[in-house]
């Protein structure tokens, strides 16, 4: 969803959204507390010349507003055009344009704005150079692809270029009246263009003049003037920037910050950099990993291994009563049914959860781990990089609980078990039981009740790994029985490639999420064991060998399998628990399914109601609710001065648009990025005379009803749904929608002055060519996210606003065309 910044107003989404058929409609929530976020999916673009030459092609001037003077370099060698929004929301279309202009977007300026070569024989002064800007725009066939032009010009030290239009924004002195902004313009020749619609003494004018820098100095010193600036173009830092850290193989790590590395797919990952944002965990936070064995003392782990407070190291006693001797660090219940002399003789096991034997089924342990807890900025400093891996939640703490495959079914619930005694907020279960084999009663019983009954009964949040086996999980006919990952109490995780595609491993309905693994054309990054022993070295000899790290062999690039997958959502689960640890487990669940990004339709057949992959097929769901986007969830429940804190409103743009904005609504993550058309929206319908017999009331009720296209000078009405996928209800949510006509099949482009008019202008008065309806307000909307659509819970609320349409100009093409 495209997220619009508004100054006085903050609202949540922007939606372009479908009357079906011949009708469209654009509506905005106008909501508050919330604060803008950051803006995201930023291309990398083409870095600035900086050459001797370019450097010399310059004017010196200078820069004033009020009392401030800085220096000014005016670029010759360029110049800037500004694109239309809604040219750059069309990728082929917006290429095209770029392509004909012979320009490319500059560095630290929205995509919207290009620089221009301009060949030295027409870059001789500013004249020259508006003449050239004149004659290439000229040659464009549809002038409305472009909205503004300029100058690039430098300020000050930064070489980061700002673009010179020919307007200039000017505040009146107190003393005078407003029409004292008359004087000036017929002083300088220049056109009143609008007023600041919260100040009336200040004003944008638009001047003839080829240096409009020259003309805002003149002014910024005309008397009766506080300050005169020309209307620049310029870069905004957002602060609530990505987080990337300086171990050395966070650059391999795909799975958390896809640049297409390998063959890949761009931002086919979890976005864990813009997550970190705010904050990388929390140690108050345990996440017992259930596994093989832990080499506790790897660089990357060392100083994640939880610590047992109430436990004595080293006095060989059960310092706090529960059985367990010594069991500072974890539990070892693979050595089972073997007893410590000491212990009490129900209690077996020993504190040594490392690995016994440099086995490769012994390297798991350590690489599932490092997925989640991997230390970051740790590790001696090489080749200016920190050594190592970073997981999804570096400052959570790493509970290890061995485990093996070698005992009795009576020691398979004791990990488990003893997991939620000490506290674990999170358990990770990256192993499960064969095909055909039914999961014990007893596991399954241990299982459940730490779902329930963990972290004080709020619920512990268990993640199970999905079979690497491709077949149903789930509820399967015999001989089949349903798996492990199947348990209702548990978050079943599947696999996704670096391009973005479902990796082979099993599917079903209780497949939760996906999250990034092997089966692409790169495999994972974590930790290994120390040296020679681990995954690195024993992998040459596999059938299909991938390139290892070529220095360090305490990690491993060769790790893959539902086994990492499922460990990189429990840190994800860490970093929302870290924020808020009140979340009950079926929260933290619903968060994650709710904020997933609807990866591969063409295979998940994602459903148009639920958001979940339901193929109409009749195939099992390989997809669950996509792959999960770490930013989201954890934005979603942060702190409102940067996150949503707990509340997050929106309307569906199209049918796979479930309220992320680290994306534009309309992109399709396939493995080559698509795009769904705008017109396509899920949450907005016509009922055209004859009414049914009462608006539809709830959420089923409104994807029942069948839109109906408009009739022509009579009252129709406008059913508007909206959702909250916060954990928390929202109270007092202002909803205004807009309508304009217009005969084109493309909706008609956004006046300048139409953020601040819409904020300002009163409920009743029309936006330039927008018309707005009477506004309502929704006094509670509860949690109403993609986990409950379609159901009996799902909380959204459904508006009924009337729209008397104008009469229809039979005469025009599409007369019946609105936005």
């Amino acid at each position: 969803m495209l997220k619009i910044m508004v100054t006085s107003v903050i609202p949540t989404k922007f939606q372009k959204g479908s009357w079906g058929g011949w009708l469209r409609f654009s509506t905005l929530l106008a909501l508050v507390p919330l604060v803008a976020g950051p803006l995201l999916g930023t291309p990398t673009f083409a870095q600035e010349s900086k050459s001797t030459a370019a450097q010399a092609r310059k004017i010196e001037t200078k820069f004033e507003q009020g009392s401030e003077t800085y220096p000014a370099h005016i670029l010759l060698d360029r110049v800037a055009v500004v694109l239309s929004n809604k040219l750059v929301a069309n990728p082929n279309r917006y290429r095209k344009v770029i392509k004909e202009l012979r320009g490319e977007p500059i560095t630290g300026l929205s995509r919207n704005i290009i620089g221009i070569a301009v060949p030295a024989d027409k870059s001789k002064d500013v004249a020259s150079l508006r003449e050239f800007t004149d004659k290439l725009i000229g040659s464009q066939p549809d002038l409305t692809d472009i909205v503004d032009t300029g100058l690039l010009v430098t300020i000050g030290e930064s070489e980061n270029p700002w673009i010179l239009t020919n307007k200039i924004i000017v505040q009146i002195a107190d003393e005078n009246k407003p029409e004292h902004i008359d004087v000036i313009a017929e002083e300088f020749d220049a056109e009143i263009v609008r007023k600041n619609p919260f100040d009336p003494r200040s004003f944008v004018i638009r001047v003839p003049a080829d240096n409009a820098l020259e003309v805002s100095n003149a002014i910024n010193n005309y008397p009766g003037v506080i300050f005169a600036s020309p209307n620049f173009y310029r870069a905004v830092e957002w602060r609530q920037a990505s987080v990337i850290p300086n171990d050395k193989f966070f650059e391999n790590q795909w799975h958390l910050h896809n640049t297409g590395q390998g063959s890949g797919t761009e931002d086919a990952d979890i976005d864990i950099d813009l997550a970190w944002s705010f904050g990388a965990g929390s140690s108050n936070i345990i996440i017992a990993v259930i596994d093989s064995g832990f080499e506790t003392d790897h660089p990357d782990l060392a100083d994640a291994v939880w610590t047992h407070l109430a436990e004595t190291a080293g006095n060989d006693l059960d310092d706090d009563g529960n059985g367990y001797v010594d069991d500072v660090h974890g539990w070892d219940f693979a050595s089972c049914p073997d007893f410590h002399p000491n212990a009490d003789p129900d209690h077996c096991g020993d504190k040594d959860v490392t690995p016994d034997e440099p086995l490769i089924r012994n390297t798991h342990g350590t690489a599932v781990a490092g997925a989640a807890l991997a230390r970051a900025y740790n590790g001696p400093f090489v080749d200016d990089h920190r050594e190592g891996v970073v997981g999804t939640c570096p400052n959570c703490k790493l509970l290890p609980v061995r485990f093996s495959s070698s005992q009795p079914i009576e020691i398979h619930q004791l990990p488990i078990q003893y997991a939620q005694s000490m506290g674990a907020d999170v358990i990770n279960i990256s192993w499960g039981y064969p095909r055909f084999h039914p999961v014990p009663l007893n596991v399954r019983n241990a299982i459940n009740d730490a779902a329930t009954e963990g972290r004080g009964g709020l619920g512990a949040v268990i993640f199970v790994a999905m079979t690497n086996e491709s077949y149903d999980n789930c509820n399967p006919s015999s001989p089949d029985v349903p798996d492990l990952s199947s348990l209702p109490n548990v978050i079943a995780v599947g696999g996704s490639t670096n391009q973005d595609q479902v990796s082979p491993g099993g599917f079903g309905d209780c497949l939760n999420v996906l999250a990034p693994t092997d089966g692409g054309t790169l495999r994972a990054v974590t930790a290994d064991l120390q040296g020679m022993e681990g995954k690195n070295f024993l992998q040459q000899n596999l059938d299909h060998p991938c390139e290892n790290p070529p220095i360090n062999l305490n990690y491993t690039f060769c790790f893959g399998g539902l086994s990492f997958s499922a460990p990189l959502v429990a840190g994800v689960a860490g970093l929302i628990l870290s924020l808020d640890d009140s979340l009950t487990r079926l929260q933290v669940q619903r968060l994650l399914q709710d904020t997933a990004d609807k990866i591969s339709d063409s295979v998940g057949e994602y459903s148009d109601v639920k958001g979940y992959s339901a193929p109409e097929s009749g195939a099992l769901p390989k997809l669950g609710y996509g792959r999960i986007n770490a930013f989201e969830a954890v934005r979603t429940i942060a702190d409102p001065f940067g996150g949503r804190g707990g509340v997050d409103i929106f309307l569906r743009d199209n049918r796979l648009d479930w309220g992320n904005t680290e994306q534009p609504s309309s992109v399709t993550f396939e493995q080559t990025r698509g795009f769904i058309a705008y017109w396509q929206s899920a949450d907005i319908k016509v009922d055209a005379p004859t009414f049914r017999t009462a608006p539809p009331a709830t959420s089923v009720e409104f994807d029942s009803f069948v839109h109906e296209s408009p009739t022509s000078d009579t009252q129709n009405q406008i059913y508007v749904r909206v959702h909250n996928r916060g954990i928390r209800s929202a109270t007092n949510v202002r909803v205004k929608l807009l309508w304009a006509a217009h005969a084109s099949t493309d909706p008609p482009a956004l006046p300048d002055d139409f953020w601040s008019a819409f904020t300002s202008h009163s409920d009743a008065s029309d936006t330039s060519i927008w018309h707005p309806l009477p506004p309502q307000t929704i006094a509670d909307l509860p949690y109403s996210g993609a986990s409950v659509a379609g159901g009996t819970d799902d909380g959204s609320v459904v508006l009924t606003f009337d729209f008397h349409a104008p009469v229809f100009d039979q005469t025009q093409p599409n007369s019946d065309h609105f936005s």
